[in-house]
């Protein structure tokens, strides 16, 4: 179930069109992704990892239970 919906996020890039607010209770890589919001992502349990990807908006993200790493990142 995690891994599908991480493939999901990183398979749509751009286009993440979630109607419902949802949370990812582990660690949450996004790095070297194509993605350009986290959309209706309310909070990541663990470590949130944005490396070199094309973000540019975190969407309605209001917590990270442990670090936010974003380098190389347009955020």
């Amino acid at each position: 179930m995690i891994y599908s919906i991480v493939e999901d996020m990183k398979s749509v890039g751009s286009k993440i069109l979630r109607t419902e607010s949802f949370r990812f209770k582990f660690n949450l890589n996004l790095s070297y992704s194509k993605i350009k919001t986290l959309g209706n992502l309310q909070s990541v349990g663990g470590n949130l990892f944005l490396l070199y990807t094309k973000i540019e908006s975190l969407g309605n993200l209001q917590s990270v239970g442990g670090y936010l790493l974003s380098m190389g990142t347009e955020l």
